[in-house]
């Protein structure tokens, strides 16, 4: 599905859930090119900096050891 965002490739903001916009949600990160969701967060700035923490994991095709950073950041989040 299509949603409206901000695009900072390979990742992009969207407000709403996995299951798709919704004003009264957080913010989602997704994975441009594999189209994953990676987080559902509570701000646009905390989706940035998680984005920015695993941005080099990508650079390594390591994207699923990641996973320990995505939990700290959901759980710091809420």
């Amino acid at each position: 599905m299509e949603v409206r965002g901000v695009i900072s490739p390979p990742f992009g903001i969207f407000q709403g859930s996995a299951h798709g916009p919704n004003r009264n949600l957080g913010r989602t990160l997704v994975h441009l090119p594999t189209r994953r969701v990676v987080a559902s967060l509570k701000t646009s700035a905390q989706c940035r900096t998680l984005a920015a923490e695993i941005a080099p994991s990508l650079l390594r095709d390591t994207l699923p050891d990641s996973a320990p950073i995505v939990e700290r950041h959901v759980r710091e989040s809420f």
